[in-house]
C-alpha cells in the first residue's frame, strides 16, 4: 500500500516499495513548487516530476477551466506519481481498488477473465485519461477486475480519501468528476448498444476513430476482444479495407 501524502508538504519522499522478488519500484511524493528550491533531490528526478507535474496542470487547465491555479497546485499535491513496468498488474480479482489514477504517459488495460479462462478486454487508458474500478473505488468491495500496463506507464495516485477530502475545499473538482463520471456512463451505454448492434466491420471503424494510435500499439487479439469478435473475423476485416495495390 502506498504512504499517505506528507501532511507538512516539505520534503519530497523516495520511497521503494517491493513490487515482485528482487525487484524495487520508486514512488516520489510530488514537491511543492515552493521547496523546490532547496530540493536536495536529484535533479533528473527532480525534472522528471516537474514535467509530469506541468502535464497534468495542462490537462486540468484545458478540461476544467473553472480550477483556479492555486486549487490545481493543492490538487497536485496531494497526489503520489509511481511508474508502472510493462505487463505489471495494478490489480486483480479479490482487490481493493483504493486509488483514482491519471495517466501521465503509456498504456493500462482493464480486463476480465472468464471461467474458462478467455480474457476480456473493457478499457484502454492511454495518456491523459482518468482511471479506477468504479465499484470497488467507491464501495470499497473487492474488484472482479484486472488492470495492467501495456507500456511503461507513469501515474498520478489519489487515495480514496484524500481525493474526497478535495471535494470539500474544491467544490470545481467535485463538478468535474461527477461529470467525467456522467460522461463515462454515456460511453459504457453506448458501447453496449453498438456491441449487440452493429456488425463486426462497424465496430472496428468506430475504435479506429475513437481510439486514434491505439491499433500500433497493442496486440490485435486485444483489440479483438475489445470488440467481442474473433481474432479471425477481425484480421478478415482489416484486409478488406486494405487498399486493392498493397494486397
Amino acid at each position: 500500500m502506498l504512504p499517505p501524502p506528507d501532511a507538512a508538504g516539505l520534503a519530497v519522499k523516495i520511497i521503494r516499495t517491493k513490487q515482485t522478488a528482487g525487484t524495487f519500484a520508486p514512488y516520489l511524493l510530488l514537491l511543492p513548487q515552493d521547496a523546490r528550491k532547496n530540493s536536495t533531490l536529484p535533479p533528473l528526478l527532480l525534472e522528471t516530476q516537474a514535467v509530469m507535474s506541468a502535464l497534468f496542470d495542462h490537462y486540468m487547465k484545458l478540461h476544467c477551466p473553472a480550477l483556479s491555479d492555486e486549487d490545481i497546485r493543492q490538487i497536485t499535491q496531494v497526489a503520489t506519481i509511481r511508474t508502472i513496468r510493462k505487463k505489471q498488474l495494478l490489480l486483480q480479482p479479490g482487490e481493493m481498488c483504493r486509488y483514482k489514477m491519471f495517466v501521465l504517459s503509456g498504456l493500462l488495460r482493464t480486463y476480465r477473465v472468464s471461467p474458462d479462462g478467455v480474457e476480456h478486454t473493457l478499457q484502454f487508458s492511454p495518456e491523459q485519461n482518468w482511471l479506477t474500478d468504479g465499484e470497488s473505488y467507491t464501495n470499497q468491495v473487492p474488484s472482479v477486475h484486472y488492470i495492467d500496463a501495456l507500456e511503461e506507464t507513469q501515474l498520478l495516485l489519489w487515495s480514496r480519501d484524500s481525493f474526497n477530502a478535495l471535494f470539500q475545499h474544491i467544490p470545481a473538482l467535485k463538478a468535474f468528476s461527477e461529470q467525467l463520471i456522467a460522461n463515462n456512463l454515456f460511453i459504457s451505454r453506448n458501447r453496449l448498444y453498438k456491441t449487440i448492434s452493429a456488425t463486426p466491420a462497424i465496430k472496428y471503424e468506430e475504435f479506429i476513430e475513437t481510439h486514434p494510435g491505439i491499433l500500433l500499439r497493442v496486440p490485435l487479439r486485444m483489440v479483438a476482444s475489445y470488440l467481442g469478435v474473433s481474432l479471425k473475423t477481425l484480421t478478415r476485416i482489416r484486409h478488406a479495407q486494405l487498399p486493392q495495390d498493397i494486397k
